[in-house]
Parts: C-alpha cells; sequence; structure tokens
C-alpha cells in the first residue's frame, strides 16, 4: 500500500472468538520487536520510515515486551475459553499498537528474517 492505514479498529471478541493459536502467533511475532528495535538502535539502521530509531519507539518495543511476559499467560488462558478480558486486551493492544509502531519507528532485524 502507498500509505499506512488512517486507522486499526480491532474487535476483541472477534479476537477471543478466534483459534487461540493465532493470539500465540501474534504474541510471537511481537516479541521479536523489542529485541529488533533494541539491535537496529545500537547498529544505527535505518527503519521501515526511512529514519533513525527513536527513543518513543524503543519505549513502546520495550512496553511491548514487557506487557507480553506478564500478561502473555492470562491472554492466552482466556482466548482458549474465548472470553474477553483485561488482559487479553492488553496482550490485543501490544500486539497490534505497541508492535506496529515498535517496528515501523524502530526498525526490523534477524528474528523477522527466520521466522
Amino acid at each position: 500500500l502507498p500509505n499506512n492505514p488512517n486507522m486499526v479498529i480491532v474487535d476483541t471478541k472477534i479476537v477471543a472468538g478466534a483459534p487461540a493459536r493465532l493470539l500465540a502467533a501474534g504474541i510471537g511475532d511481537a516479541l521479536a520487536t523489542w529485541f529488533e528495535a533494541r539491535a537496529c538502535s545500537r547498529s544505527g539502521a535505518t527503519t521501515m520510515a526511512g529514519g533513525k530509531c527513536t527513543q518513543a519507539a524503543l519505549a513502546l518495543a520495550e512496553l511491548c515486551y514487557n506487557t507480553l511476559l506478564e500478561e502473555g499467560e492470562k491472554a492466552m488462558l482466556a482466548a482458549e475459553q474465548h472470553v474477553v478480558t483485561p488482559a487479553l486486551e492488553r496482550v490485543i493492544e501490544a500486539n497490534t499498537y505497541l508492535s506496529g509502531v515498535g517496528f515501523e519507528s524502530g526498525g526490523l532485524a534477524a528474528a523477522h528474517a527466520v521466522h
């Protein structure tokens, strides 16, 4: 696409109703964000947006990682039961917003090349 979307709307009830393995895949993908952004920052690599990694991007990428570690297991239990819980909503936010902004403004590295 020539432009990023103007907004992303996620219906957490739909996510909760989907197979839990899809949430697990999103968690696995989003976990890489922190390590990639940190590596890109340290190496001075260019981001997907064409600039350099910002402190804000690093902070969001780290928040993504910490959220997934703190809430991931509870979110997976909720997804397996197809219920919306605060943990599931926080993980959905981490998988979409925090990971998305973290990679867009932080950069991609080896993790996305191998998974």
